[in-house]
């Protein structure tokens, strides 16, 4: 940057950062002379986005765009169309942003690896791969890994697959408010996404026992062979059949404390006068 814009100190000492405007004038004046190279690779190596301004010289310079891409992916927009059909090229660009995904040319949309790089990166580059990636159960799963959100842009086929949305539930709870309103309220699939396929919230490994207050515990005991038949949202976990309920009163239920309310009202209020 100091051969671009040469050292300039603050009142305090400190470097002063040049402005966005400082930064377009200067790349937009450099000429399509390699002597400039220098110059303007400094300035693509901290400012990427400043490659949109540079002359079309460099834009066509692998160089000169991979150091662009370094620093901001998405400036793969500004590249030559040959570079966007380059596989490392477009490589460089997702491993900085995944959304650099979109400028990519349409033969490496459909690269399994470079859509594997850009959803990793972000979940959200899933709608611009193609059409049969939307559809690979890997790939998808690595979009919603990353966002919850991924599944509005998976295959259909996908959004009604039970099998498959349980497994995506495992990885990103969220992903469930973009399935297909039968699997949303499915039970296996509420399991899934709120046990992450160990347990439901306050449910012991193997057990069918709700988390209840020790006086709820005193009241109701659930058999052995209570089995889950629905689960409730909310938080409210699984309810067994009411036919397995059964009262106990084998010990006292333990005592309940009660608190007199203080009040709140003070004497010498001003509104009491009011009244």
């Amino acid at each position: 940057m100091d051969d671009a814009f040469g050292p300039k100190l603050n009142k305090d000492g400190t470097e002063k950062q040049p402005t966005r405007e400082n930064i377009i004038d200067k790349i937009s004046g450099m000429r399509n002379d390699p002597r400039d190279r220098p110059s303007i690779i400094g300035i693509l190596k901290i400012f990427g986005w400043a490659l949109r301004y540079a002359p079309i010289m460099f834009r066509c310079e692998r160089d000169c765009v991979e150091f662009a891409l370094k620093s901001h992916g998405r400036a793969l927009e500004y590249a030559h169309p040959d570079l966007r059909d380059n596989d490392e090229v477009v490589k460089v660009a997702c491993e900085h942003d995944g959304m650099a995904l979109p400028w990519a040319s349409e033969r490496l949309r459909g690269d399994k690896g470079i859509v594997l790089i850009a959803v990793k990166h972000s979940g959200a580059a899933l709608e611009f791969a193609s059409q049969k990636l939307r559809r690979n159960k890997t790939v998808v799963l690595e979009a919603i890994a990353k966002d919850g959100a991924a599944m509005l842009a998976a295959h259909q086929s996908l959004k009604e697959d039970k099998g498959f949305v349980m497994d995506a539930a495992k990885r990103n709870c969220r992903c469930v408010d973009f399935v297909e309103p039968a699997l949303r309220n499915d039970p296996d699939v509420m399991r899934a996404a709120f046990s992450k396929g160990l347990t439901l919230p306050g449910i012991r490994p193997g057990s069918a026992q709700r988390a209840l207050s020790p006086r709820s515990l005193y009241n109701l005991r659930l058999a052995p062979e209570a089995k889950l038949d629905r689960v409730f949202g909310g938080g409210g976990g699984p309810r067994p059949p009411l036919k397995s309920m059964v009262r106990s009163l084998s010990s006292p239920p333990p005592p309940i404390r009660r608190t007199r309310r203080r009040s709140t009202t003070r004497t010498g209020s001003p509104f009491l006068a009011l009244a």
